[in-house]
């Protein structure tokens, strides 16, 4: 039978006896947020510095470390990084900090809670911008039947919701699982210690890009039309010499 593998929580510079039980409470209920779709269960609280022992779903050790390393990322589902960054505006009221763990002999940190040490101003930038990645959602504003909500997976700053007019949404509709360059305003926040990403991103406009090998790039630049000189490469070499 397969050993089950034990996480804890730690609440430093806290004691059970010493938080009241509804604080407590809503520490346990953001760490469910961050783990909600893992199966995650509170086996035992300990004495002393105030510490958690959690038991994972056989089977699933694997989605904690994936969604450990997520969080550090910055590239987690948005209910676990609402999760996240609650327990650290608690950790902060709280003046102290907290850790999440594996349990497998000697104790083997995943999850840094900075709470205290975080500086409270977020830094965001408002702009024009353009980013390219994978448009896999896009549904209407039940709100709003102007405006249409559209999701987008990027690899540097995760998935990123976006809004739109509609009649951008009825260009964007064909290319649902495909690759797009979309250029809009939207802004770019930053909190300590965690890196960059966008919010509020608003399509102006946007350009299927095209997947081609080596052989399709090649002939799509000889259908240009452009005389090339036979040989290219020495009349690059003589441009370059008189330019030293």
């Amino acid at each position: 039978m397969t050993k089950e593998q034990h996480y804890i929580f730690r609440i430093k510079d806290s004691t059970p006896e010493s938080m009241p039980l509804k604080k407590l409470l809503d520490y346990y209920k953001r760490i469910e947020q961050v783990f909600s779709d893992v199966g995650l269960h509170l086996i035992k609280i300990s004495e002393g510095s105030h510490v958690g022992t959690l038991r994972v779903d056989n089977g699933n050790e694997h989605r904690i470390k994936e969604r450990c390393e997520e969080i550090e990322s910055g590239t987690a589902p948005d209910k676990a990084k609402r999760g996240f960054d609650e327990i650290n505006e608690m950790l902060k009221k709280d003046s102290t900090t907290a850790e999440f763990s594996a349990c497998n002999g000697a104790d083997r940190k995943l999850i840094d809670f900075p709470g205290k040490i975080l500086d409270s101003r977020d830094v965001q930038i408002r702009d024009m911008m353009t980013f390219v990645g994978e448009l896999y959602y896009i549904a209407s504003d039940l709100s709003n039947e102007d405006r249409v909500n559209v999701r987008i997976k990027t690899g540097d700053s995760g998935k990123v919701r976006c809004t739109t007019k509609r009649k951008i949404a009825n260009g964007l509709r064909g290319l649902l699982f495909e690759k797009v360059k979309v250029s809009g305003h939207g802004t770019w926040i930053r909190k300590e210690l965690k890196p960059w990403h966008i919010s509020d991103f608003e399509i102006n406009n946007f350009t299927h890009i095209k997947s081609e090998n080596l052989r399709q790039s090649i002939d799509s630049i000889r259908s240009l039309g452009i005389n090339w000189p036979e040989d290219v490469l020495s009349d690059l070499r003589v441009l370059n010499e008189e330019e030293k």
